[in-house]
């Protein structure tokens, strides 16, 4: 069984405004590539039992095709490295293409049939200028791709502008942000290997370059569990528990 969190933040943040206030947008510039890795120190345990423990790495290579008014067109591949614990080389796992666009809000619009990015709208903002201690709730979305289709989870997600400073290049902004995700699937109509109860929680902070309009950096503790049911009624509780640490870059096009 696996579970992998890739979230494909595709674009730059544009802040404007001063530390009192600053309103944000996702921008990406037509041409420009954004690469982010996502390194999650993974723990897999059955009924609070540690049955694996691995490093999995998602590496998302993206390229803005298109700007438009109210979003940019992004193009690209989202690569599943796996190590396990006893071992010091990352094995590519599997790998998928993608094209979907990204409002300036956040809101990502992904084609039917697509499973990445299969964390969609985080974050997601208001469209209204926001001073640091500022809150706000959106809706995101994850995809499971564990059992044998494809299932959408749909929860709020809280966000805080908890503040912004100095950094070596210029005002650096920081954004915490929470999740939970509670949903009983026993009374729905659903494959036999799906689970009966789905619980989650993601806690994390998202770093931004307001003078250079990027993201910086994510850091979070995101847990989920999955509360299954055999044939003869027995419960288990399959768990998945990670530490992760994403780092982006972004790189202009290269004229030949």
């Amino acid at each position: 069984m696996k579970h992998h969190l890739v979230t494909a933040l595709a674009c730059i943040v544009a802040l404007s405004g001063s530390a009192r206030g600053a309103t944000l947008e996702w921008v990406i510039p037509e041409g420009d590539r954004l690469e982010i890795t996502r390194t999650a120190k993974v723990r897999f345990l059955v009924n609070e039992t540690v049955k694996k423990e691995y490093e999995e790495r998602n590496i998302i290579d993206l390229t803005c095709l298109e700007k438009r008014d109210d979003a940019g067109v992004v193009r690209g591949s989202v690569r599943v490295y796996e190590r396990p614990s006893a071992e010091e080389v990352f094995r590519l796992r599997e790998e998928h293409r993608s094209r979907f666009s990204i409002g300036l809000n956040g809101r990502f619009d992904v084609p039917k049939g697509l499973y990445m990015p299969n964390l969609r709208h985080l974050p997601t903002f208001t469209g209204k200028d926001l001073a640091e201690g500022d809150a706000w709730r959106a809706d995101a979305e994850l995809i499971l791709g564990n059992f044998s289709r494809p299932f959408k989870l749909t929860f709020p997600v809280d966000y805080r502008l908890a503040k912004i400073e100095k950094g070596a290049e210029g005002d650096i902004a920081l954004i915490e942000y929470r999740f939970l995700i509670d949903m009983d699937l026993s009374g729905g109509k659903f494959p036999a290997d799906f689970p009966r109860k789905i619980l989650g929680r993601d806690d994390g902070a998202i770093r931004w370059d307001i003078a250079n309009r990027r993201p910086i950096g994510m850091k979070e503790r995101y847990r989920i569990v999955f509360i299954m049911q055999d044939e003869k009624g027995r419960a288990a509780m399959n768990e998945f528990r990670m530490e992760i640490v994403t780092a982006m870059k972004m790189y202009a096009p290269v004229n030949e």
